[in-house]
């Protein structure tokens, strides 16, 4: 599912989860392959939450992001995401 950037308005998007890792938090992006020894990019920032509709968000490296897809992620989501 793609949903549009609030920020830049790409549609070029990736659902996922956050997890801790000790002090960090890092995002996990669906789609990745069952074992795959790198899983995760780290936050840049804290999260921020609007408080009119309930939005929230954070933001990563996007060059990691891509890395980690490339190397890790599904045929069929890399194809969803143009990589």
């Amino acid at each position: 599912m793609n949903i549009t950037c609030p920020s830049c308005q790409c549609k070029n998007t990736v659902e996922g989860d956050c997890t801790f890792r000790g002090p960090a938090t890092c995002f996990t992006p669906d789609g990745l392959k069952f074992f795959t020894f790198s899983t995760c990019v780290d936050l840049l920032d804290r999260f921020n939450a609007c408080l009119e509709c309930g939005h929230v968000w954070s933001s990563v490296d996007t060059d990691e992001l891509k890395k980690l897809l490339n190397k890790s992620a599904k045929p069929q989501t890399k194809e969803g995401l143009n990589l």
